[in-house]
C-alpha cells in the first residue's frame, strides 16, 4: 500500500527485528511517521539527509513531542558513506550500516 497522508498509519508496524529507514526529500512527511518509529521496537531507525536538515528534524520532532532519549536512536545521516549522491552508492551503504547493527543488537555469526 502507497501512503496518501504525512500522519501515522497502522501499516507502520516495527518488530524488534525492523530496519526503519526514512528516504523522503519532503521532510513535512517525516515527522508522525518517525515518531511512530521511534516510539517502536524497531532495531534500526534511519534517516536520509545532511547534519543540517538532521539538526532541523530533531527540532520538529520535539515539537511532536519526541524526547532527546528518543531521538537518540536515530541514525542520520544513514550510511557508511553519508555523503554520497549517488542512489546506489547509498542504498547499498545503507544496507551494509543496517547489517552492522544488526549483528551489533543480535549477534554476529560464529
Amino acid at each position: 500500500d502507497l501512503l496518501k497522508t504525512p500522519q501515522a498509519t497502522a501499516l507502520l508496524d516495527p518488530d524488534p527485528w525492523t530496519a526503519c529507514i526514512f528516504y523522503f526529500h519532503d521532510h513535512d512527511w517525516e515527522g508522525a511517521l518517525m515518531k511512530q518509529a521511534l516510539f517502536s521496537s524497531a532495531f534500526y531507525i534511519g534517516a536520509m539527509g545532511s547534519r543540517k536538515t538532521h539538526e532541523i528534524r530533531q527540532v520538529n520532532l520535539r515539537t511532536l513531542g519526541v524526547a532527546d532519549e528518543a531521538l537518540g536512536r536515530m541514525t542520520a545521516p544513514i550510511g557508511l558513506i553519508p555523503s554520497t549522491r549517488d542512489p546506489a552508492t547509498l542504498a547499498l551503504s545503507t544496507l551494509a550500516e543496517v547489517v552492522e547493527s544488526y549483528h551489533r543488537h543480535f549477534g554476529g555469526r560464529p
